[in-house]
């Protein structure tokens, strides 16, 4: 009722680059958007005449079309796995259109995975986990940046750069593009919002350079790590810092390392690091990881490790991931067999349909 016009999309995703692994879950969810507020919602459908799954997409704006029309995003949501993704098509709204038919959908693609930010009134330490091709200000904070919004928006970072954004105005200052090793002050005026950065994570490790004196650094990885482990390439001294927004840790000794009420780093928060002297951050990727309840189907692998390969390696920390398209699909350790008096490695490997007859890369880590 807030909507005077309407048009449909006849619509499915895909969870790859091909028009081929289509949804067939009716609890998969289809959403548009229009600067951030949701403009439409609905669910895939099983159609038995023509035995095919669609959603049937209707999207409202109170812009007919034409000139300055709204232009709408689109996001998707896998119900398997709990993972929201946003999509690479776009439309521009125009009243009493239909785009799409059963027969020819208007097929989604996955642009990345979003990392969500809750945001308080007042000021956020942030930073960010994902990477896209567009890191601009109006990209990052497509979000909250809401026409009719109350929020006026002000990001800092530590090179005395800032910007500040509000519906009035849009975007002033010189703080234009965001980085994942950085770390960021983020204020918001008058209401709590949720942030939605839309991108891929970054597998490689990922350098970042700290100078002496203060750093306000992010955490570029989803899994949180301790503090310790994160910082280890660096030479602090006795009294070096490390604060999130409301914890820290001291550097006490080589001995004790980094002690404090902040035991680990996560996605999501900025930090402020106060160092002696100069050095590099190397964000490694740590053990292999992934979760099995993202995946709907498995398959074993039995294997046996050429242990001739890693001289002077202690076999015990020894471990294989299984990989497909550079994400890890299953992790194992190896397994002594008494009778054999050797070992094996026993292996699931998970994957989805869209899986099907790809390769899947075989990595030992130590």
């Amino acid at each position: 009722s807030k909507y005077e016009y309407s048009m449909t999309v006849v619509t499915q995703f895909s969870m790859d680059q091909t028009d081929l692994a289509l949804s067939e879950d009716t609890r998969d969810l289809i959403a548009a958007y229009v600067d951030g507020e949701i403009r439409g919602i609905t669910n895939i459908e099983y159609l038995p005449g023509p035995d095919l799954y669609r959603a049937f997409l209707t999207v409202f704006s109170n812009d007919a079309g034409g000139g300055g029309a709204d232009e709408i995003t689109f996001r998707f949501w896998e119900a398997l796995t709990g993972i929201e993704y946003g999509a690479m098509e776009t439309l521009t709204f125009e009243d009493e259109w239909q785009e799409g038919t059963i027969l020819s959908p208007f097929i989604l693609h996955p642009r990345g995975t979003f990392q969500v930010i809750p945001l308080r009134v007042g000021w956020n330490w942030i930073s960010f986990n994902v990477l896209s091709d567009d890191m601009s200000r109006e990209s990052v904070f497509q979000s909250i940046m809401k026409a009719d919004g109350a929020n006026t928006i002000t990001i800092k970072s530590d090179n005395n750069q800032t910007s500040e954004f509000n519906s009035n105005t849009g975007w002033q200052g010189n703080l234009t593009g965001l980085s994942i090793t950085e770390g960021y002050l983020l204020h918001l005026s008058d209401e709590p919002d949720t942030l939605y950065v839309v991108g891929n994570e970054v597998s490689a490790p990922i350098s970042s350079s700290i100078v002496s004196g203060w750093n306000w650094i992010g955490y570029p990885r989803a899994e949180p790590r301790p503090v310790d482990s994160v910082l280890q390439d660096l030479s602090p001294s006795p009294g070096d810092l490390l604060r999130s927004q409301k914890a820290f840790a001291e550097y006490l000794d080589a001995a004790n390392g980094w002690e404090g009420n902040l035991k680990e780093m996560r996605g999501g928060n900025g930090y402020k690091l106060r160092l002696g002297s100069p050095g590099t951050i190397l964000y490694r990727n740590g053990a292999y990881e992934m979760d099995p309840a993202r995946w709907e189907h498995n398959m074993n692998v039995t294997a046996h490790l050429d242990l001739s390969q890693f001289s002077g390696v202690d076999a015990v920390n020894l471990q294989v991931g299984a990989f497909i398209d550079g994400q890890c699909r299953g992790v194992a350790s190896l397994s002594e067999i008494d009778i054999l008096d050797d070992h094996r490695v026993f292996l699931l490997v998970h994957g989805a349909r869209s899986d099907l007859d790809k390769p899947v890369e075989l990595r030992v880590l130590d």
